[in-house]
């Protein structure tokens, strides 16, 4: 960017000189952002040429002694007047705030107000004065960012839930792989232990069979014991196996 001042420039300076009148009314004529000073009851006394377009004036004249009221909804006018109040009665600027403006017509916009106490050179106060700049595409612009990002923050949000989701699955798979592990190693034990049970009952059979053991009452007890043991532990077994 150049640090040039323009010619157009220099020659509308040159036009209203370099008085304080004169800069003021280059100020109010030329600058695109809103200007404008209130008396005490919040009556327009003077504003600058882009404010008097902003509110559909042929002039910055005819906005003189009206207030918000007049070109504003209640909605923007009401905060204003007590902003604009406070102001006087404390004597503290109300610097960069974003203002919904609704206008009379319902059209909406949004702006970036600065104002202050108003104050002769003798320091007695007479109002307020202020500047407006528009705001409209910016905040638009931050609406959307704040959409995205909650848009966003949504879409972190249930993606965190189907993590949360899938690692449950995993783990009950996990689960059911151990659980089918488990089931097959007491199986394959239950089957091993079940071969050496049956050779134990084909030789109390044997045993049963020989006529000098079979004989021994003391013998028959000792065997009957042995197969019903041998029995209830199968019986064990082979519930595991079908378990």
């Amino acid at each position: 960017m150049s640090d040039e001042i323009s010619p157009d420039l220099l020659a509308k300076l040159a036009h209203v000189g370099t008085s304080e009148r004169g800069l003021l009314h280059f100020l109010l004529e030329n600058i695109p952002d809103r200007i404008y000073f209130k008396d005490r009851e919040s009556r327009f006394i003077r504003i600058s040429r882009a404010m008097a377009h902003y509110f559909g004036l042929a002039s910055a004249m005819e906005a003189i002694g009206k207030s918000d009221l007049d070109f504003f909804t209640k909605e923007h006018a009401e905060p204003a007047l007590a902003d604009e109040r406070r102001i006087m009665a404390t004597g503290e600027a109300m610097v960069g705030k974003v203002e919904k403006e609704t206008l009379s017509d319902g059209s909406v916009r949004w702006a970036l107000t600065t104002k202050m106490p108003l104050r002769n050179a003798q320091g007695e106060l007479l109002g307020t004065c202020g500047i407006s700049k528009d705001f409209t595409a910016q905040k638009a612009l931050e609406d959307e960012l704040e959409r995205i990002n909650s848009d966003l923050a949504n879409r972190q949000g249930r993606l965190e839930g189907a993590l949360a989701d899938l690692q449950a699955t995993q783990q009950q798979l996990l689960d059911a792989q151990n659980a089918l592990t488990t089931s097959r190693l007491a199986h394959e034990t239950a089957h091993e232990i079940r071969n050496p049970l049956n050779i134990l009952m084909a030789g109390m059979d044997a045993l049963a069979s020989d006529e000098v053991i079979a004989a021994n009452e003391s013998n028959r007890a000792i065997l009957d014991e042995m197969r019903t043991a041998v029995k209830r532990a199968d019986n064990v077994i082979v519930a595991l196996m079908n378990a």
